[in-house]
């Protein structure tokens, strides 16, 4: 399993942001939290948007509009 690198934290109105890096891939992700409903509600993976659906158990990307 390989630990993500945390490159940067930020906090602002309510919502904490974690830019992170895998070490081996170098693939960059930015997650950003709502601390108040302790929720993952937007995270990026290599440029790419995730869904963060509530209720599932992993992040996969978002459909692309047609």
């Amino acid at each position: 399993m390989v630990q993500p690198e945390v490159v940067s934290v930020d906090f602002a109105g309510g919502f904490l942001r974690f830019d992170i890096r895998n070490p081996r891939t170098q693939a960059n992700a930015s997650i950003w939290v709502d601390l108040g409903n302790r929720r993952i509600v937007k995270s990026i993976v290599a440029g790419q948007e995730m869904d963060v659906t509530p209720g599932r158990p992993f992040a996969v990307p978002m459909a692309k509009p047609r």
